[in-house]
């Protein structure tokens, strides 16, 4: 589980629909807007990104950072390890 503080930044993109790329702890990424933060069938926290038409459910607790790919005043990068 996120601390809420970081929470807040998944939410802060999804709101606006940043578009967004996700660096995970085995080092691939994936860009894409963010579009919701939700549970999956396993119960776990993930974030929503809309990647050339399709959703993708990617669980927060596997990624390491998110780096905004539109300029905002809330953030450019947050660490999530």
């Amino acid at each position: 589980m996120l601390h809420c503080d970081l929470h807040d930044y998944l939410e802060i993109a999804c709101m606006y629909n940043y578009r967004v790329e996700l660096v995970f702890k085995t080092g691939a990424t994936v860009e894409g807007k963010a579009m919701d933060v939700k549970l999956n069938d396993g119960r776990k926290e993930c974030i929503s990104i809309l990647v050339a038409d399709a959703l993708m459910l990617i669980v927060v607790t596997d990624l390491v950072s998110m780096q905004a790919r539109d300029e905002n005043p809330h953030f450019s990068l947050v660490n999530f390890v």
